[in-house]
């Protein structure tokens, strides 16, 4: 399946960067082959699709377990919700399709 992200972890070069994570894999949104992006979005290795601030906490999610912590408080339904409702008033609303 084309959508679903190819990760080898050979490839990964983490000695240069002290917050590179072996699991994790940060693309630029132009540089993506599938569909449109107008928000960031996480797409985990099974082809689980997350985007907005549930994007950003599974992300930090791969970092160590502090960082998860908060990635996990970060998720709770309510939580969520308020926290992308903040961002999308403040400019962080989904981008337009070009």
């Amino acid at each position: 399946d084309k959508n679903k992200p190819s990760i080898d972890m050979d490839e990964r070069e983490t000695d240069d960067d002290p917050f590179a994570t072996p699991n994790l894999k940060v693309m630029d949104a132009d540089s993506y082959s599938g569909e449109t992006l107008t928000r960031i979005t996480y797409i985990s290795i099974t082809g689980e699709r997350r985007q907005g601030v549930d994007a950003i906490a599974a992300a930090i999610q791969h970092i160590h377990l502090g960082w998860a912590w908060i990635g996990w408080l970060i998720q709770l339904p309510v939580l969520s919700h308020v926290i992308q409702l903040a961002l999308d008033a403040s400019g962080a609303a989904p981008a337009k399709e070009k």
